[in-house]
């Protein structure tokens, strides 16, 4: 299983004996998206909703996340592979050179936050 997951329950844990029993499993999955990047869902009511997930569990989330990621990541990859060719129409596109630009939506971190962000506009 995914080490991240595990960490993201950790902090859930050490966060619920802080603020008097509240699961801040979107804060948690935040913050460790923001340390780790690769292999951590964001966590939110509207990725949730987006993927009809009603449970708690992050675990559970994460393997449903992890799924419906699959299912799309062929599309993923090719959305992120069009992105240099509208790289001039960017306000940041002349400041950053290509290969830079390149390396970024080559890596994983960068494939999943894209779903993410697709989930998040889904749960709407």
């Amino acid at each position: 299983m995914n080490g991240t997951v595990d960490s993201v329950e950790a902090l859930v844990e050490s966060f619920s004996e802080l603020y008097g029993g509240k699961r801040l499993t979107s804060a948690a999955s935040k913050l460790l998206w923001l340390k780790h990047r690769d292999g951590v869902a964001i966590y939110d009511q509207k990725a949730r909703q987006a993927l009809g997930f009603s449970g708690e569990s992050y675990r559970d989330f994460f393997a449903e996340w992890s799924k419906q990621y699959s299912i799309h990541e062929r599309a993923i990859h090719g959305a992120c592979a069009r992105l240099p060719a509208v790289r001039d129409f960017a306000l940041w596109g002349a400041q950053v050179p290509l290969d830079q630009i390149t390396e970024v939506i080559g890596a994983l971190w960068f494939r999943e936050r894209v779903f993410d962000t697709y989930l998040w506009f889904q749960g709407g």
